[in-house]
Formats: structure tokens, C-alpha cells, sequence
């Protein structure tokens, strides 16, 4: 089962990121998707927009010409 929630350090782990990573996309990116503050320490993401900020960052790879 799929948590729906996550903390900052396990959104990181998810998609192979660093914390401080994570930390830099809520300061500078608008399209990041907003935590919830539970309290003072503790934030929580939502899966569901975390999975969507990513699916809509993701580049289609270009396939490459092979030699054969």
C-alpha cells in the first residue's frame, strides 16, 4: 500500500533527490507542490501531487540514432 503522505526525507528518497534539493524546489519553484504543516516541525506532502509535479517535469528521452 502506498503511503499518501509523506515527509520531506522519504518525498527525497522517492524520487532519488536530496533533502536539500527538495528544500530548494518549496523556496524557488512556484509549481512545486505546497506541504502541509502539521506542526511546527513536521511538513507532509501529498503523493498525489508530488507524482504529478514529477510526471510533469519529466523529459521524454530522445531516441538516440545507433550505429548498426
Amino acid at each position: 500500500m502506498k503511503p499518501e503522505l509523506l515527509r520531506p526525507a522519504s518525498a527525497a528518497a522517492r524520487y532519488d533527490l536530496s533533502r536539500r534539493t527538495i528544500a530548494r524546489r518549496m523556496r524557488d519553484d512556484p509549481d512545486f507542490p505546497k506541504p502541509i504543516r502539521v506542526n511546527k516541525r513536521l511538513l507532509l506532502f501529498k503523493c498525489s501531487e508530488l507524482d504529478a509535479y514529477f510526471d510533469g517535469k519529466r523529459t521524454p528521452t530522445r531516441k538516440e540514432d545507433h550505429c548498426v
